[in-house]
């Protein structure tokens, strides 16, 4: 490149300085403009934008408009991805239901319960890192499946929660699957303990709670559709290559491997009144009204 070319060059080149002070004016417009805009927090969304430049510009990256669309778009109203039928609903159970993920829901890590790689036992309980440092997943599932990051290495899954204790759980009441095997070897991931102070892990549990405050019918079970009236419900993020991501209520019956086990949803009205274990009345209510009832008016 000759100097004449190289000038012609930087006369094309405009930079434009974008300084934004965290609680200054300028922060508090670009709040004040995504207030309606996200599914989560401004502040968090914002932060997470700051976060994310930082990675980029570490690792000399560079992100066009649609790419920093693509990598957002799943905390953004209006994303394909999260368009769920809203419609107000104020009842007992649903209050309940928030109330149990009032203090968020874990997102950081994965517990899985897999085939296990390794020839002198049958399974195998890891644990793992969720994202990367950009925020995105380091794994995909589909079927019973789980993908690694390397693109290749295919695990066969048997359960999937978000934490150990919940994978304990699962297996003490699930113990005779293990029977006659040969054995279970577990591998906890190292400094895995405040995962979930991370940036992203909140972020992204955040997300989780607008899901499931946007399920228009959190008592319904997100597989076959039919009412949920167990005493113990599964509370389950859905998350795979599959299907729609939703947070809500499964049963037990339909619940698959890759299904994400959020935690365990106690009814005392299934308890109490525990032969309509699987009477859906928000449809009953429905019939009647829409039914002979309406002679009666």
């Amino acid at each position: 490149m000759t100097p004449k070319e190289f000038t012609e060059f930087s006369k094309k080149i405009f930079i434009a300085p974008f300084d934004i002070e965290e609680g200054k004016t300028l922060q508090k417009s670009v709040i004040m403009y995504l207030l309606d805009k996200t599914l989560i927090s401004p502040e968090l969304f914002w932060g997470l934008l700051i976060k994310n430049s930082l990675i980029y510009s570490s690792k000399r990256l560079s992100l066009n408009r649609e790419g920093l669309k693509e990598a957002v778009k799943k905390y953004l109203k209006g994303s394909e991805t999260n368009q769920i039928d809203i419609e107000g609903l104020d009842t007992p159970a649903f209050a309940s239901l928030l109330a149990e993920s009032s203090n968020s829901l874990p997102s950081g890590k994965e517990v899985l319960l897999i085939k296990s790689f390794a020839d002198a036992f049958d399974y195998m309980i890891v644990e793992l890192f969720r994202f990367d440092d950009d925020g995105s997943k380091k794994f995909e599932f589909f079927d019973d499946k789980c993908l690694l990051t390397d693109k290749t290495t295919i695990w066969t899954v048997f359960h999937r929660t978000v934490t150990y204790a919940g994978m304990m759980r699962f297996i003490s009441e699930n113990i005779s699957i293990f029977q006659g095997s040969k054995g279970l070897l577990e591998i906890p991931a190292n400094g895995i303990e405040d995962v979930e102070s991370i940036l992203h892990a909140q972020t992204y549990s955040e997300l989780c709670r607008a899901l499931l405050k946007k399920n228009k019918s959190p008592l319904t079970c997100l597989h076959c559709g039919e009412a949920i009236r167990e005493t113990n419900n599964l509370m389950v993020e859905i998350d795979d290559n599959e299907l729609e991501h939703l947070v809500g209520t499964v049963h037990k019956g339909c619940l698959r491997p890759i299904d994400r086990v959020l935690g365990i949803i106690n009814s005392w009205f299934s308890e109490k009144y525990d032969f309509l274990k699987d009477f859906d009345g928000i449809t009953w209510g429905k019939a009647i009204i829409e039914g002979q009832s309406v002679f009666n008016h």
